[in-house]
Formats: structure tokens, C-alpha cells, sequence
């Protein structure tokens, strides 16, 4: 492969397209707006200084990090591009992973491939892209570094290659990108257009490199991408916390001059490296075609490379035996378990044995360099790599992940060298010779012996290599052991803290005035079961000394009663505020519920829950849903009664008597209403079609009759109303199309009342109704509205069926042809134009949720329940169920669904039930807290004979009767204070339910809080959550947990909205704006 050239001559720039380190033309004047009054605190640039250093100074000065949960932040279904070359560094870079020995190529493919997996099974969607001009820089760091970026490369074009086979899709999506960042993009920018990630993955200067050459280029990459308008999350910091995913986000210059500096500096830094960039790889490492062996990619890419080892002798007069034992530690990777093959030894142990053993420690230093120059770059030679993926099948052995274990390599060395002979078996022992003789054919060497003669010197050397490595075996197998500490003489104590006195009294301080430091930053609002300490002043007196108290009066506007008494003020106003606008009404808890009733209402939701349960294993047994249970009533499949009998003829008459008055009753409703339509008609004001008001009382009048007829089981009447008020809708629109305002309201109201009418009249929507709505909706625009209704008619004709099925052709035509002469005559009277108004193209979907939000229609509950005031959907019944039956539930639904309503029916029953029992609300802010806290108070009024209160409140800003209410709003971590201190347990015994509200918390910062507080809680939980992540996962947990408990988790997830949410938008540049319609979205 051709690295990407840099003509770094004289008067000639490299090819770095500078654009992307500046925003378009617009966005800067809108910042020259936006940052007139910011300066730029980046130093200046100074083209006498180094590049590297000056982008070291704006990068400090310019970029921001920012340490975050970014697949909480970006979301983890934002598409995100990895630095592959930077993942390897940062693999490479692992403590763990030890070079003493020639490194081992598994574990470092494991621990990228770990990476990946963490971010993988948390949702994240990435792909992986390398630069192959990066090999430019490779090729300065160390050959195993370079090689074990090339393996990492070729494993995962392997196991990508098997998906294929396997008709699956990728392991992982890869990008091998031609063209090289400071060059020739294309490539990028086809990657770019492709995945459009929200973020990049890469590194401020690979980790672990030391290079200034490399770094400096990978810097720059950072500077790149943020010039591509992209956020970067770094890979050196990523952390796995939980749940969580750490790192720090590096946010790009916001100053237009930091990026123009940026950009100046990032041009000298590539002219003056354009020497290493253009540097090509070494052409007589090539080892040419590669030859299969055994149908093992491993095998076939050590023989290649080891052949040419041979070719040029790499270790002298100890070439053949070092290449024999690199094949008999082939044999070993074959057939030996990876527990077998976990050698314990140190770096310093090796080191001893080089240094006493001769040459023979630094030819096996000289055998793997050239190896990992040699395999490195045949690897990335686009022929042998393509060689490589032909030879991957189902059957073939494709670990060439496991190429290289230097570990095992020195130790069957130093058994060999210390024993002079291996005793192998085999199988081993004919695989490993099989390898050697295709390098050495003819018998020349044998599997397990040296041709070299070995000094006595290396010969003990090897010896003590080898005791020190079954001790250090033995060593590792004693720590490894479980013991538990005696508890005798608090022995676990001292291990779990150490001695906690004296650590104390190191840490005290005797000068420090605890008093005077901490208590006055709770001046203003101490906790009220704390007394005053020191020289802290009460609201009446100082306390001074032990034996003095000093009375002082207080001013009356700093007396604390006062305070108290402003604070309850403004308290008593909020909560009436929190009231307006809404349908509640403060409810007045006077009356308990008996014990009898509680029960009563128990057995009744245990019953229905069963019912449920049972109606949902029957329907997920039979593969039926719950419609299929009246397909039995439809026409045409009911059975036929058998006529005879004197009661079922009795029946019969009765039936038809029966169906006679309703008849008659219908006709006589339909006459009633008719009279006071052709009244509301008559009655409407003369200047309708010049004023728009009286245009708004008339379509009012006229909806209000057809509600009437709706009520009174009237549709066909209801629909001649609102198609009346349709027409004179349709006839301001064309009175007023040069009005753009008046017109958007005409259409709105025309919208809404052809909404109405296929909400509430849909079955008399039929025949020249039909016709007559499609034809109102394709003036309007929206014409997949008025194909719909022309669905709509025709399926309700074909399902009147008997009578209209049978008509004859002659019917049809003359009925095909009354429309056409209808048409026509509307076309001449200019009566209905096909296109009143232009308006955006857009379906009505989209236009009913931009434009009539408000109108949408909410399906509420068709029974109510006299456990709350309103009629509950089915959802709401089941939890209301699951409550009264004692058991836990996780709640999964949207913002404003109706989640909250069902928290307070568990704060109603306790508060009915007694003085004593309590329920906890949590929730993750201070803020939501305070909201929830005076909300209650809002809804709830109760007296008490006690020392109790209805609420009670307990954040990390002040707490106030919190162990002395009734239903206590707290956060997690205060919580879980009150229900750890011993001197609270019978308070915590009382506990009858806890509200856990945003549950989803527990994946984010502090989640660990929520988890303990799930697990400590042996009262029955409520969950609730409109946004959480991994569902099944975390209910799975509280599932097991609930069991333990003797409880069920019940889950209950509705995925359905009918609120109007206004959208509402918050720029630094305009105020805040409503969006009330967003022309063509």
C-alpha cells in the first residue's frame, strides 16, 4: 500500500484542507454576534515558536473537557466512530499486559476486543476505522507494537469474513480508510456522509506512546475533527462505572480566532513532519505468497515468516534451534488449554536468566523482532491479507489472534536448555516436528533437542528459572485461596478500616473551631433538632459560656418566627398555585377506610390480576389476540338457531316487538333533532359571511347541536351539523385567501371539524357524505386524509352488505353518473375548487401534531373506579391493583401519561389508614423534591391529634419533620441516612410503600445510591420511569430481588402519549420562543 505523499518542497503547503478548522460564512458572522464581548484568552500565534508547542498551548487554552457519562450524554443509540489505531495504543498500553518475554498476542486482542465489548452490551452503536497511512507512524514505535496492530486489523476482518459465511451481519462495522487525515480525505468524508456520528472516539496523543513525531500527528487528528464540527471522547480515560460509561468529552474552540491559530499552527506542524508522513514501508520484509498449513491461518503466517528468518539467519550459528522451539511453542498453543499455558514469572526473573544464559536470551530477543517486523508487514500487504480471508471456512482454524506467546516460547527454552531433552508427547511431538520440517525439510532438526551445545552456566541458569517459576506458581495458587478473618480480637474490623482511632487523631486539628467554620453555613436554615453550639446565635439568646446566658432582644425582622411566618406565607401561595388551571381540588383526608375495606380491596385485585394473567398465558398459548374473541359474532359465522318451540317463537315476537319501539323511538329522536338543527340553521347571524365572530358563535352553535345528537344517539343528523359547518368554514377560506392569518385559522377549524366527524360520525361517513368530506379534505391539501376517507366510504358500503352487494350495474352507472353531472355543476358554480389554500406538503399526521396538538384524541377509560377520580385506562386499573395487592411494580411510560395520579391514590390509602404508617417519595433533585413536597401539600388536607404532620421533607439543603410525617419526600442519599441510623428502625418498620420517581437515575451519576436503596427497602416499591435504557435487564434484577422478598414484581409499560406538549426552544441569541407550526416538518 502507497502512503499518501506530502510535497513538503520548497513554497509548497500541505494538502490539509484548513476550511474544516473554521465554520461556513454564515455561522461565523452569527458568532461575531453571539461573542463580540468574549475575549480570546488563546496565546497568539508566533511562527518563531515550535508548532507542537504552540498547539499544546491553544489545545490548554481553547478546548474544553468535560467529564461525563457520554452514553448518557450523546445517547447510546447516536452513532459514535472509534479510532482503531488509538483503541490499539490504549490496549497496548494496559498494565497488565507483560513485554518482558516477547508479549503474548491473545491477551492484547482480548483486551481490545474487552473495550468494545463493555460499550457493546450497554447499547452503544459504534464502528471501527483505521487510517492505513498511519503505518508511517507505527513503523517508529517498537515491531511488536506495529505487528499487534496489523493482527488486531487481520482478527477482525477474520471474524467479520465468518459472520459472512454464516449469512450473519458484521461483528463490527470497519472502516479501512485509504487516504490519510492530513491528505487525501475522501475516504473519511465517504465515512463520514455514511455513519453521521454524533461523537468520535480517539485520544489527545495515543496513550502510552512517547514518540513526539507521533504524538504530534495524533494531536492533530483531535484538531481535525474538531475543525469536522465533531465532538471527540477520548479512549485513554473510558471508564466502566456500573452502569456507566466515563470519560472526558473534549468540546471544540468556540472563538473563530482559536481555530484560525489552531489551523496555522496544525499547517506548520505537517510541512515540517512530512519526512516520517511520506516514510515507506521496509520492501524486503515481503514474505511473498503465503502457503495454508493445516488449514490454519496461525500456523501458516508464523511458518511464512519464520521462513524467512531462517532465509537470513537472524540468530547465527542458534537459528535452527530457535526456530524449532518457535514451532514446538506452536505445537503447545495447538493442544495446551490457556490454564495450562498461565505461567507465572517476573520481568526481573527473566532478566536474571538473560543475563546469566549467554546469547541465548539475546537471539530470542533477535528471533521475535524480526518475527514482528516481518509479520507486521506482510499483514498489511493487501495481497497477503487477501490470501489470508480466502482461506477462512467454517472447518478452518482461524485463531490467528494467538500467533505470538513469548511467555511459553522462554519457558520451553529454558526446559530444553536445562534438560536437555523434552519428553513430549504425541501429539505435540509430531505436530511441532511436522512444522519444522517444512522449514527445515529432510529431518535436519529434531523436535525437543538443541543442535548448539548449551554451557553448564546457562544450563543452571535455566534450572533456577524454572524452580522460581513453580514457586511463584505455588505463590499465586495461596493468594488465590478463599479464607475467611476470625472475628476473634476484631480481626475483620482492622483488615476492612485499620485501627480508625488513631487515624482520627491524627486528622484532629486541636486549633480548629469546628463551631465557628461549619454551623455558619447553616445560619439561615439549621435543622430544627439541632441545638445552637459555640458562639452560634439562637433566635432569642447567645449562649456565651457554660454558666452565663445572656438575653438579647432581636430585631423583629430577623426574629426566626418572622421568618417562619413569611416562608409559610409564600408557601401557602405556591401551593394555591399549583391548583389553578387544573380540574383537582385540595381533597380533605376525614374519613379512614376500615380494615375491612383495605382487605375488601386486596382480594378484589388479587382476584382481577390472576383473571389478567390467566386471559394473557391463554392468549400468548392460542397465538391470539384479544379481538379474536368476537370473531365468533361477526356476520355470516354466527350458527343458525333451530326454529320450533313455543318459547323460542315467544322469544321471537318479543325481539321484534322490542326492535319495533326502538325503531319508532330512534325515528321520533332523529325528527327532534333534525327541528333543532333546521332552527340553528335558520336562527344564524346575518353577517356570517363578513364577520369572522359571528362565523366563531355560529360554528359553535352548530357543534354543540351535533354533540347533542351524538349523545342522543343521532349521528346521521350530528353529521349533516358539522358537515354544515364545514361548508361555511370552506367559504370564509375563499373569502379571505389574501389574509395568510385568517386562512391558517380556517383551515385549523375546517381540520378539527373533519376530525370530529370521523371520530364520532364515522359509521354514517358513507356515499355522498363520503364524496362530499374526501372532497372538503383535497381543498384543504391533504390528500392522504381525503384517500382515506374514500376508503373509509367504501368499506363501510361493501360492509353493509344483503342489499347493497346486490345492485345491478344500471344502479351503479347512474349513480357514477349523478356525481360527474354534480362535479361539473360545482366546477361552473365555483363552488368547491380542488385547492383552496397552498399550504406546506405534509401529511395531516404531521399537521395535526404541529399545528392542532390540542385536539388529538385521548381514548380515556370507558368505566370509573372509585378509587380515583377519574375514569383510568387499563393500565392505570392494573397498577391500581398492584397496589392494593401488596406488590411491587416498575412503571414504564411517558412524561405527563399519568403516572403521578397513581402516586397519589398510594399517599390517599395511607393516609386513610391510620396516623402512624408512612410512605416515601424519592426523588434524584433538590429541586423536584421542593415540587413534589408542596404538590402534596396542594392535594391533601388532614388533621392530626398528635405530634404528627401530613408532610415531611429531608433534601441535602435542610430537612424539616421528617421523622414526625405521614408522607415523606426525600432524596436517595438522605434516604438512606434516616433508614441506616439504628435509632430509626421502628420508623423504618412503618414504612408502607416507597415512590421511587426517575428510577432510571439509578444507570447515572450516583446510581449506586438507588441500587443499595432498592436492595435495604423491604416495603413494596413503586418504580417509576419515562426514559429508562436496558428494560429487560434491570427488571429481571428487581424480579430476583422481589422473590427473595416473597413479593412479585409486577411491570407495567405503556408506550402512549394524548397530552399537548408545547415545544419549546431555548437559544443564547433570541428569547424564549413558542413553536406553535414548523413550516414543512
Amino acid at each position: 500500500m502507497a502512503d499518501e505523499e506530502i510535497d513538503a518542497t520548497e513554497g509548497n503547503e500541505p494538502t490539509l484542507d484548513l476550511d474544516l478548522l473554521s465554520d461556513d460564512e454564515d455561522e461565523e458572522e452569527e458568532d461575531e454576534h453571539e461573542l463580540a464581548e468574549v475575549d480570546d484568552d488563546t496565546p497568539e500565534y508566533d511562527e518563531a515558536l515550535p508548532a507542537e508547542d504552540q498547539l499544546m498551548d491553544f489545545s490548554y487554552a481553547a478546548i474544553k473537557i468535560i467529564r461525563c457519562d457520554f452514553l448518557g450524554e450523546f445517547g447510546a443509540a447516536e452513532k459514535c466512530l472509534i479510532d482503531g489505531d488509538a483503541l490499539v495504543a490504549k490496549a497496548l498500553s494496559e498494565s497488565h499486559l507483560d513485554w518482558s518475554a516477547g508479549g503474548q498476542s491473545l491477551p492484547i486482542v482480548h483486551t481490545f476486543e474487552k473495550i468494545l465489548h463493555d460499550l457493546s452490551i450497554r447499547g452503544a452503536n459504534f464502528s471501527l476505522f483505521f487510517f492505513k497511512s498511519y503505518s508511517c507512524l507505527w513503523r517508529r514505535l517498537p515491531p511488536s507494537a506495529h505487528a499487534m496492530r496489523e493482527i488486531i486489523i487481520q482478527h477482525l476482518l477474520i471474524v467479520n469474513k465468518l459472520q459472512q459465511i454464516q449469512s450473519k451481519p458484521p461483528a463490527v462495522e470497519l472502516y479501512l480508510l485509504e487516504g490519510a487525515w492530513w491528505g487525501n480525505k475522501q475516504d473519511w468524508n465517504d465515512m463520514i456522509d455514511h455513519a453521521s456520528p454524533a461523537y468520535i472516539m480517539t485520544d489527545f496523543g495515543w496513550n502510552g506512546i512517547k514518540d513526539p513525531t507521533v504524538l504530534a500527528i495524533t494531536r492533530g487528528f483531535v484538531h481535525f475533527v474538531h475543525g469536522s464540527h465533531h465532538q471527540v471522547v477520548t479512549l485513554a480515560d473510558f471508564e466502566v462505572e456500573g452502569s456507566r460509561t466515563m470519560s472526558n468529552n473534549m468540546q471544540p474552540p468556540r472563538l473563530p480566532s482559536s481555530r484560525e491559530k489552531i489551523s496555522k499552527a496544525l499547517a506548520r506542524l505537517l510541512a515540517k513532519q512530512s519526512e516520517a508522513l511520506n516514510a515507506a514501508a521496509t520492501s524486503d520484509q515481503d514474505i511473498g505468497t503465503i502457503d495454508i498449513v493445516e488449514k490454519s491461518l496461525r500456523e501458516s503466517v508464523a511458518i511464512a515468516a519464520l521462513k524467512v528468518a531462517a532465509k537470513r539467519e537472524v540468530c547465527g550459528d542458534k537459528t535452527k534451534d530457535m526456530i524449532a522451539m518457535f514451532c514446538l511453542t506452536l505445537a503447545f498453543c495447538k493442544f495446551a488449554s490457556l490454564k495450562e499455558r498461565a505461567l507465572s514469572f517476573s520481568t526481573e526473573m527473566i532478566e536474571k536468566w538473560r543475563s546469566d544464559c549467554g546469547d541465548w536470551g539475546n537471539h530470542a530477543n533477535t528471533l521475535f523482532d524480526a518475527l514482528f517486523r516481518v509479520v507486521s508487514c506482510s499483514l498489511e500487504d493487501f495481497q497477503s491479507s487477501n490470501q489470508i480471508l480466502d482461506a477462512v471456512t467454517k472447518d478452518s482454524d482461524n485463531r490467528l489472534a494467538d500467533i505470538i506467546d513469548g511467555r511459553l516460547f522462554h519457558a520451553l527454552l529454558a526446559r530444553t536448555m536445562a534438560e536437555g531433552d523434552l519428553k513430549l508427547s504425541t501429539d505435540v511431538g509430531s505436530f511441532g516436528q511436522k512444522l519444522i520440517d517444512l522449514i527445515y525439510p529432510g529431518g535436519q532438526i529434531q523436535c525437543g533437542k538443541f543442535t548448539a551445545a548449551v554451557s553448564e552456566q546457562a544450563a543452571k541458569a535455566s534450572r533456577e528459572l524454572i524452580d522460581a517459576m513453580i514457586e511463584a506458581k505455588a505463590a499465586r495458587s495461596r493468594v488465590c485461596t478463599n479464607t475467611l478473618l476470625p472475628l476473634e480480637g476484631k480481626h475483620l474490623v482492622k483488615a476492612v478500616q485499620g485501627d480508625l482511632a488513631n487515624v482520627m487523631s491524627d486528622l484532629e486539628n486541636k486549633n480548629f473551631d469546628h463551631s465557628k467554620h461549619v454551623l455558619g453555613k447553616f445560619r439561615d436554615r439549621r435543622y430544627k433538632d439541632v441545638e445552637p453550639l459555640g458562639d452560634e446565635p439562637d433566635p432569642y439568646t447567645y449562649r456565651t459560656s457554660e454558666e452565663e446566658i445572656v438575653i438579647k432582644k432581636v430585631n423583629k425582622w430577623n426574629n426566626a418566627a418572622r421568618q417562619a411566618q413569611l416562608s409559610a406565607r409564600f408557601s401557602s401561595g405556591y401551593i394555591d398555585s399549583l391548583l389553578l388551571g387544573t380540574p383537582l381540588k385540595r381533597q380533605v383526608i376525614a374519613q379512614p377506610l376500615t380494615n375491612e375495606e383495605f382487605e375488601r380491596r386486596k382480594t378484589t385485585a388479587k382476584e382481577r390480576l390472576v383473571k389478567d394473567e390467566e386471559m394473557e398465558r391463554r392468549l400468548e398459548k392460542s397465538g391470539k389476540d384479544s379481538a379474536d374473541k368476537t370473531e365468533s359474532s361477526k356476520p355470516g359465522k354466527e350458527k343458525k338457531e333451530k326454529k320450533g318451540g313455543k318459547g323460542q317463537q315467544a322469544s321471537g315476537k318479543a325481539e321484534a316487538i322490542k326492535a319495533e319501539a326502538e325503531k319508532k323511538r330512534l325515528e321520533k329522536v332523529e325528527a327532534n333533532k333534525r327541528a333543532n338543527l333546521d332552527h340553528v340553521i335558520k336562527h344564524a347571524p346575518k353577517d356570517l359571511k363578513t364577520d369572522n365572530e359571528a362565523l366563531l358563535k355560529h360554528l359553535e352553535e352548530l357543534r354543540a347541536c351535533a354533540q347533542q345528537c351524538i349523545n342522543d344517539s343521532a349521528p346521521a343528523i350530528a353529521i349533516e351539523a358539522e358537515m354544515t359547518a364545514l361548508g361555511h368554514v370552506l367559504e370564509a377560506i375563499k373569502r379571505d385567501k389574501k389574509e395568510d392569518l385568517l386562512v391558517k385559522r380556517h383551515v385549523k377549524n375546517a381540520f378539527v371539524i373533519i376530525q370530529r366527524i370521523l371520530v364520532t360520525c364515522r359509521g354514517n361517513v358513507t356515499g355522498d357524505k363520503a364524496d362530499d368530506l374526501a372532497e372538503a379534505a383535497t381543498c384543504l391539501g391533504f390528500t392522504d386524509l381525503a384517500n382515506a376517507i374514500e376508503e373509509i366510504g367504501k368499506g363501510d358500503s361493501e360492509g353493509a352488505g344483503g342489499a347493497k352487494d346486490k345492485k345491478d350495474k344500471k344502479d351503479k352507472k347512474d349513480k357514477k353518473d349523478k356525481k360527474k353531472d354534480k362535479d361539473d355543476d360545482d366546477k361552473k358554480s365555483n363552488k368547491l375548487p380542488k385547492k383552496l389554500v397552498q399550504l406546506p406538503e405534509q401529511s395531516a399526521v404531521r399537521y395535526q401534531v404541529a399545528v392542532a396538538p390540542e385536539h388529538l384524541r385521548r381514548p380515556a377509560g370507558v368505566e370509573g373506579d372509585e378509587r380515583v377520580p377519574f375514569k383510568p385506562d387499563d393500565w392505570q386499573r392494573r397498577l391500581l391493583d398492584i397496589i392494593d395487592s401488596g406488590n411491587s411494580a416498575l412503571v414504564v411510560a411517558p412524561t405527563a401519561s399519568g403516572k403521578t395520579f397513581i402516586a397519589y391514590y398510594v399517599m390517599e390509602m395511607c393516609l386513610r389508614a391510620n396516623d402512624t404508617d408512612v410512605v416515601v417519595y424519592v426523588a434524584p433533585t433538590s429541586a423536584l423534591v421542593d415540587q413534589v413536597y408542596h404538590e402534596i401539600q396542594a392535594r391533601f388536607t388532614k388533621r392530626y391529634t398528635g405530634d404528627m404532620h401530613l408532610t415531611g421533607i429531608f433534601n441535602t439543603s435542610y430537612r424539616k419533620e421528617h421523622l414526625k410525617c405521614q408522607i415523606l419526600v426525600a432524596e436517595p442519599e438522605c434516604l438512606e441516612i434516616m433508614m441506616l441510623d439504628p435509632a430509626n428502625s421502628e420508623w423504618a418498620k412503618g414504612i408502607r410503600h416507597i415512590i421511587f420517581d426517575e428510577v432510571h437515575s439509578v444507570g447515572m451519576v450516583g446510581g449506586e445510591i438507588w441500587e443499595r436503596m432498592l436492595l435495604y427497602t423491604s416495603a413494596p416499591f413503586i418504580g417509576l420511569s419515562a426514559t429508562l435504557g436496558d428494560i429487560g435487564r434491570f427488571r429481571d434484577w428487581l424480579s430476583g430481588v422481589e422473590k427473595k422478598r416473597g413479593r412479585e414484581l409486577h411491570f407495567v409499560h405503556h408506550n402512549e402519549r394524548y397530552n399537548d406538549l408545547a415545544p419549546f426552544i431555548w437559544t443564547n441569541r433570541f428569547a424564549l420562543r413558542l413553536l406553535a407550526y414548523l413550516p414543512g416538518s
